[in-house]
């Protein structure tokens, strides 16, 4: 067994328990947390089929592929509304989400369902993924200071931006510039997702342990009795 093999198998247990755990902890992050869990269910089973664990045709395995790399910035998209504190900002996420959709359908039209295709529509998710799950990690690190429970968003979201760096990476080595390395890439690939669950696994524990914490009640200051020393 190589280390693509190992580094795969820590990478699926991570992601089939960081899915339960967004499961069983749906009320918090509600649909939020059912995107992200149905994104990494995808995740979880392509590399099934990759490994032959499930064995599909090739054309199938194309075609489920292709709807993953599709659905993924919609999904983390969806996902990143939990972060959110306005709605101006819902908005230009639920904008960001229709202009991709859009764009894909306008590119698959032109090229048609092919490994181009997949090229020019994988890039552009990628890009406004990152630069969305940045602004919230800017925003939920300086509230990180104030409230526990945003130390735990805080450290999800930096998951979250290393992730897509190196997805940005593996994008640029396997559909631009067609790398032969293809060992590595996969190495790269299960590590980048070993890290993803590792951060939303802690983060997660961090924001439910919030709920146990009682605040501190605030005493209140009596007022002072006007009669209390008269007897003095």
């Amino acid at each position: 067994m190589n280390s693509v093999n190992v580094a795969g198998i820590i990478s699926l247990s991570l992601l089939v328990f960081t899915a339960f755990l967004l499961l069983m902890n749906f009320k918090e992050g509600r649909y939020s947390f059912l995107a992200l869990a149905f994104y990494l269910a995808q995740i979880v089973f392509l590399d099934l089929v990759s490994t032959k664990v499930i064995q599909l045709g090739d054309l199938t395995t194309f075609y489920i592929g292709t709807v993953n790399n599709l659905l993924d910035a919609p999904l983390i998209l969806v996902f990143l509304l939990y972060f959110s504190k306005s709605e101006k900002i819902n908005k230009m996420i639920y904008f960001s989400i229709g202009a991709l959709l859009i764009y894909d359908l306008i590119v698959y039209l032109t090229m048609g369902l092919t490994n181009r295709f997949l090229t020019y529509v994988i890039g552009p998710g990628l890009f406004v993924v990152t630069a969305f799950a940045f602004y919230f990690f800017v925003e939920h690190l300086k509230a990180a200071m104030y409230h526990k429970k945003e130390v735990g968003k805080a450290f999800i979201l930096g998951g979250l931006i290393f992730t897509y760096a190196c997805f940005l990476f593996i994008y640029m080595m396997f559909y631009v510039l067609n790398s032969d390395h293809l060992k590595d890439i996969y190495l790269i690939y299960h590590i980048t997702f070993m890290v993803l669950a590792v951060s939303l696994i802690i983060g997660i524990m961090i924001i439910m342990r919030t709920r146990f914490i009682k605040p501190k009640p605030v005493q209140r200051i009596k007022k002072e009795d006007p009669n209390a020393f008269q007897y003095l």
